[in-house]
This record gives C-alpha cells, sequence and structure tokens, in this order.
C-alpha cells in the first residue's frame, strides 16, 4: 500500500501565512476555512497533498484573479520561495544555506529541499553544463506551474542573475525541466 502524500505543516506555514500573508486577508482566511482549513488554530503537522495544492489554487485565484489558473499558481510558487522560506524558521536556515553553497550545488541537492516540506516527491539532478541543469520531480501532486513557480525563484534568491526554465517531458507523475541560469 502507497503511504498517503503530505505536505509539513512548515510547508503550509511558509505558504499560507507567510507567503500569502493570509492572516491579514479575513476574506482568505473565510475561503480556507469553508475549504478545510481554519488559519487561526494551530496548523496540523501534515495534511494531504490533494488537500493542500486545492488551497493552493484557492490562493492562486484569490491573489491573481487577472491571471489564468497557470500563471496565477507559478506566481503562488514565486512567493512560496521568496516570501513564504524567509517566513519559517526551517525555510529561512535553508535559504541561508543554499545561499552560501549556491545556485548549482544547492539546485543539485532540490531533493533534500523538497524532503524538508514533504514525503513523496524524489528528485533526480543532472548536470548538463556548469550553470545547466536538467531536474527531473515527482511524483507530483500541484500544478506543475506551481513548481515552475518555485524553480524559476528559487535560484533567483540563490544569486542568479538570470534564469531560464524550459519543461522538457512529462513521464507519468514526474516532470522534467532543462534549468539554465548566468550567475
Amino acid at each position: 500500500m502507497t503511504p498517503e502524500r503530505l505536505e509539513f505543516e512548515q510547508v503550509a506555514e511558509g505558504l499560507l501565512k507567510g507567503a500569502m500573508q493570509a492572516l491579514e486577508d479575513p476574506t482568505l482566511v473565510e475561503k480556507l476555512r469553508v475549504a478545510g482549513l481554519d488559519l487561526t488554530r494551530k496548523l496540523a503537522p501534515a495534511y494531504p497533498a490533494a488537500e493542500f495544492f486545492r488551497w493552493v489554487l484557492i490562493c492562486a485565484r484569490h491573489r491573481h484573479p487577472q491571471l489564468n489558473e497557470e500563471e496565477a499558481c507559478r506566481e503562488v510558487g514565486r512567493l512560496a520561495v521568496s516570501r513564504g522560506m524567509k517566513s519559517t524558521l526551517i525555510g529561512s536556515a535553508v535559504l541561508k544555506m543554499m545561499q552560501l553553497i549556491g545556485v548549482r550545488r544547492s539546485l543539485k541537492r532540490i531533493g533534500i529541499s523538497f524532503k524538508n516540506g514533504n514525503n513523496y516527491i524524489e528528485a533526480r539532478v543532472v548536470e548538463l553544463a556548469p550553470t545547466s541543469l536538467e531536474i527531473q520531480l515527482g511524483p507530483l501532486v500541484g500544478p506543475a506551474s506551481y513548481y515552475e513557480g518555485i524553480l524559476e525563484e528559487g535560484p533567483r534568491l540563490m544569486g542568479a542573475r538570470s534564469v531560464e526554465l524550459t519543461r522538457v517531458r512529462t513521464e507519468g507523475e514526474h516532470l522534467v525541466w532543462r534549468l539554465d541560469w548566468t550567475e
């Protein structure tokens, strides 16, 4: 039997309370409460990934109603890194470590970063050139564009000047991207 796919508390806290600043938006707090998440209470240690990504979609639609769902989810992924990671103790520590070791070394260890946030995503990274990697993530539960936002914004926070992300292929529940950057 396959274990339930879970997103851990620090991901929910970083994204929903930190990145989305939901507690400052009563309308979003109510939308999430109706969808099964009461942000006014202590967060659970983990949440089913399918539920978590339902909340991501609610946040995306709420914060970016002018964008299509794919672009709105990409923006939420970017915010998950740029504001969400900084808002939690674990995320802040991981981000500082990544900045110290640099873009390439951090991205080659991306699987560890995802494992700090959930119990199911595995990563495979192949170095194509000093500033070019092929990254496979999976199995994925949420929208691909959410992960693309993370993969685009993460290297920028680690010091990349420019980032180009290209979806290369889909392999079942796994996606493969080519990530190129300049330092």
